[in-house]
């Protein structure tokens, strides 16, 4: 898990990214993930269809429009809801 970046959810399959710019396709919708956080605690649903690792985060921007981007060079916006709590866990897994 330490090598995961983040899941995205297309439809009714999760993609994995992983540190080394690889993904890896498994059947499934991000629904059987849900209590991945609670395992994981270094992971955070940022909108719907997403769950980072927070500590492979290399930049965010807090504006009106919260922005990360991870170690694979994607970015996202975060959803209003989720921005406070992610601000909060990345002050605990780095920056």
């Amino acid at each position: 898990m330490s090598d995961v970046v983040f899941f995205e959810a297309e439809s009714n399959y999760t993609t994995v990214y992983l540190q080394n710019c690889e993904s890896l396709i498994q059947s499934g919708p991000m629904a059987e993930m849900e209590n991945l956080p609670e395992d994981y605690p270094e992971f955070m649903h940022i909108h719907r269809s997403l769950i980072v690792n927070a500590k492979h985060i290399e930049n965010y921007t807090k504006g009106e429009i919260c922005m990360i981007k991870p170690a694979t060079g994607h970015s996202f916006e975060i959803s209003r809801r989720r921005k406070s709590e992610l601000l909060q866990k990345l002050s605990t897994f780095q920056l």
